[in-house]
């Protein structure tokens, strides 16, 4: 019996009798750790919605989903920035004499 977990030593003992296993084997232990990027919005929502989800109407849950799925995003948002380009655009002043 082997003293240590070595599954491809094993395998490679037994290969004649299992030689699919070990080609299943390597390719189950070479496929990378999937990311759950795509899964999640859907539990974000889960998250934004809460008791006081009936009064807030759908734009705005919407929004907040948004903000909250996309928050990586938002936490590199320079607000700075942002206010500095809102005061630079054409002033929409009338200047009466």
């Amino acid at each position: 019996m082997y003293k240590t977990f070595e599954p491809f030593k094993i395998l490679e003992d037994r290969v004649s009798l299992f030689p699919n296993v070990e080609v299943a084997l390597r390719i189950y232990l070479s496929v990378a750790v999937t990311n759950c990027r795509g899964e999640r919005p859907f539990s974000a929502i889960g998250r934004v919605k809460n008791i006081l989800r009936s009064t807030l109407r759908q734009d705005k849950m919407k929004a907040l989903a948004l903000l909250f799925i996309e928050s990586e995003f938002m936490n590199n948002i320079s607000f700075d920035e942002i206010v500095e380009s809102f005061a630079a655009l054409k002033s929409r002043k009338n200047f009466f004499i």
